[in-house]
């Protein structure tokens, strides 16, 4: 081959000048606007910033549609009105194209009791019945409660259902009663009062009832109250709605009024305002439901510092679903109520590993008492007698009750099967003694302060149990995800105590509180009632946030 007949295309690249280009192609909205909750009249804004080469230009959309002027950075909502509820994000561009933000919602809220806005009877003679009524601003981020109850002669009134909206949503709230056309006529009532919760409803068949008792240790000596010889204990259990009953505090007013104080929550802000106006889904004193003959019974420990009231949730959910839950108070307990009106602190403190073990032995103490009294209360109680399957014990708890349900599971052989929600256990027994009976362990994703002893004792206790123990750990949570402050506290504040998942970002309370229901009650089922769905076999596509799963 001739040489000489070779021919060449020179390129020439300025590398200086693709510079920008790249630059500009990097472009992204860094941080996203947020939903807003207001008052009618108050001012409000969403902004956005962006990462790239300027210079940007902003267009502020509304339910999609551009609105006039409304191209800054910033877009501010002044003497807001009902009007202006909806869904707004914004066009953000430069040379290199446009990116739109994610969408944020303004609500406006209207303050009104609840109210019937239109009844309409359908051609097959079902009845359509809407509602208006909603809380304030402060309310936003919650739910609000409607107990429906219908009657066929204005004097005998029946529950119909108990309705559950989301104070966030824009839309009206609607229900349809299919079984109308069985009756010639059909009154409904509704009660005017917002009842605020922060409390998703509960998935089981039963509504809750609850009732609190003051229990007295006479083993132990109270002068100086360095034990725990009286306690408050909550009982929550299946029930039937009852005509005219309506849903129990979520705690008593002493209690919310003081609900910023915990150790548990630490510098996480006052909450009281909202606290305060809280309703749990429960009906106080209602009679316990006999379609069973006894229900399996499973005790609950709360974090340091914390009330028996923390979980809730998870405490309702399970009694909706045919279980005795006993959630008690210990001596570190912030503050209870006896039913005299006593107001009683909390005492003690931890600073050190040998501080943590003996709150736990005091706590193991509380525990196997209780087991003792569910005895006579079985025998003799009216609300609760004869309905408590006391060979059917199981008990969880959350952080430093999550050690104790773990004591109580390695030491006392009443109880069967025990869930920790991401408790430490303080280099205790564990190591050294084989826990046999089934344990399940939630826990968070990890964060940063948690890397270092003895948050990181779990996994080695874990590690030391041979059969039927469970691992579930969770994407984008931290330790304050696994109790009702989740779904009380904004992001911020959970952050000011617990710190931000190496994720960067917090799963939705609502996502976390559906993950350790559906968890925790397969697990209890499971070793409880011999109830099986296979949840536990091995991980699950239904649940994607489950990072981590390990099975013995």
């Amino acid at each position: 081959m001739n040489i000489n007949h070779i021919r060449y295309i020179i390129v020439s690249v300025c590398l200086g000048c693709l510079a920008p280009s790249l630059a500009l192609a990097q472009f992204k909205i860094t941080t996203q606007p947020i939903d807003r909750f207001v008052d009618p009249g108050k001012n409000t804004s969403f902004s956005v910033s962006s990462s790239g080469v300027g210079p940007f230009a902003y267009q502020w959309l509304f339910n999609g549609m551009a609105l006039v002027d409304a191209t800054n950075r910033i877009f501010y909502v002044t003497n807001a009105q009902a009007a202006q509820s909806g869904y707004y994000s914004v066009l953000v561009s430069n040379a290199s194209g446009s990116v739109t933000s994610q969408v944020a919602l303004l609500k406006v809220f209207v303050s009104a009791p609840h109210d019937f806005s239109s009844i309409e009877v359908r051609s097959d003679r079902s009845a359509s019945l809407t509602f208006t009524g909603e809380a304030t601003a402060l309310f936003g981020r919650y739910y609000d409660l409607y107990p429906l109850e219908t009657s066929s002669n204005l004097v005998d009134w029946t529950p119909l259902t108990l309705l559950q909206r989301t104070n966030a949503a824009l839309d009206t709230l609607q229900f349809l009663d299919a079984d109308a056309p069985k009756f010639g006529q059909r009154f409904y009532r509704l009660a005017t009062n917002l009842w605020v919760t922060p409390l998703p409803q509960s998935t089981g068949p039963y509504s809750v009832g609850t009732l609190s008792m003051l229990l007295t240790d006479p083993s132990r000596t109270n002068k100086v109250r360095h034990t725990n010889q009286q306690f408050m204990v909550t009982f929550s259990y299946p029930t039937f709605p009852q005509a005219g009953v309506v849903p129990s505090l979520f705690v008593e007013k002493e209690v919310a009024a003081n609900y910023n104080m915990p150790v548990s929550i630490g510098a996480g802000g006052n909450f009281a305002t909202q606290v305060v106006a809280f309703y749990s889904h429960s009906l106080s004193n209602a009679p316990i439901a006999t379609n069973l003959v006894k229900y399996p019974v499973v005790l609950y420990s709360p974090g340091y510092g914390g009330h028996r009231r923390e979980n809730t949730d998870k405490v309702e959910d399970l009694a909706s679903w045919g279980y005795v839950v006993v959630a008690m108070d210990h001596i570190d307990t912030f503050l209870s109520v006896f039913p005299d009106g006593k107001v009683v602190h909390g005492q003690g403190s931890i600073s050190s590993t040998r501080d943590a073990v003996a709150s736990i032995e005091g706590r193991l103490r509380d525990e196997q008492f209780v087991l003792d009294e569910l005895e006579h209360l079985n025998a003799n109680d009216p609300h609760l007698g004869g309905r408590l399957d006391l060979d059917k014990i199981g008990t969880f708890g959350w952080s430093i009750g999550g050690a104790t349900a773990a004591q109580l599971c390695l030491r006392d052989p009443r109880c069967k099967a025990g869930v920790n929600f991401d408790g430490t256990f303080f280099e205790s027994n564990l190591l050294t003694n084989t826990l046999s009976v089934p344990y399940l362990c939630l826990v968070e994703g990890e964060s940063p302060q948690n890397d270092s002893p003895p948050n990181n004792d779990i996994l080695p206790v874990f590690n030391h149990m041979l059969t039927n123990a469970y691992w579930v750990k969770l994407t984008s949570t931290v330790h304050g995800s696994f109790s009702d402050f989740d779904l009380i506290i904004d992001s911020a504040s959970l952050q000011a105590v617990w710190g931000t998942p190496v994720s960067g970002q917090y799963l939705r309370p609502a996502r976390v509180t559906q993950i350790v229901r559906t968890y925790l009650l397969s697990f209890f089922n499971k070793y409880l009632k011999g109830e099986d769905d296979h949840l536990l076999d091995g991980p699950s596509a239904d649940y994607p946030e489950v990072e981590q799963f390990i099975k013995k």
